[in-house]
């Protein structure tokens, strides 16, 4: 019995890369063969390590030490006028502190948003060119684009003059 061994082609393999992913890794400062080639996680412990997350406690405390001293100069002169603006003058002296603590914590909470925008492109990278750490191809179904872009997608995919040779083709959208 002598079998015949089927021709072997080596598959075109693709990895689809839409607009607003695109626009993602431009803003993070990756290349598609950075994500590609590398964990996502590594890719994203390095952009963290790059990033200056600057504590404003200390430059508050400056502001808080400054104004104080300027409103107990206020206070000293205005209770020599009247020592009834006593109650008036450390009520105000609170308000104004309470005030520069809720402006810190505006200013570290849009840091923090700035921060978790930035990590959530990591993420929609990382669903949409490598899922579970494994090729686009492996895990996205062709279904997904044919009805977010419809089968001209498909039919312009099919037109591409491509070879088999087992290279990787990127197709972006």
């Amino acid at each position: 019995m002598q079998l015949k061994m089927p021709i072997v082609v080596p598959r075109a393999s693709f990895t689809i890369v839409e607009r607003g992913i695109e626009k993602d890794l431009g803003d993070l400062n990756l290349t598609i063969e950075e994500v590609i080639n590398e964990p996502i996680n590594v890719l994203m412990n390095r952009w963290k390590k790059k990033q200056e997350i600057k504590n404003f406690h200390p430059l508050f405390e400056v502001a808080k030490t400054k104004i104080r001293s300027i409103h107990e100069s206020l206070q000293k002169e205005a209770l020599q006028m009247d020592q009834s603006l006593l109650g008036v003058a450390k009520k105000n002296s609170f308000f104004i502190e309470e005030q520069l603590d809720f402006f810190l914590k505006e200013v570290e909470k849009k840091q923090m948003q700035k921060y978790n925008t930035q990590l959530s492109k990591f993420k929609r990278i990382e669903t949409s060119i490598k899922p579970k750490n494994s090729p686009q191809e492996r895990v996205w179904n062709i279904f997904y684009y044919i009805n977010k872009y419809g089968f001209s997608f498909l039919q312009e995919l099919q037109s591409q003059s491509l070879k088999f040779d087992g290279r990787h083709y990127i197709v972006r959208l």
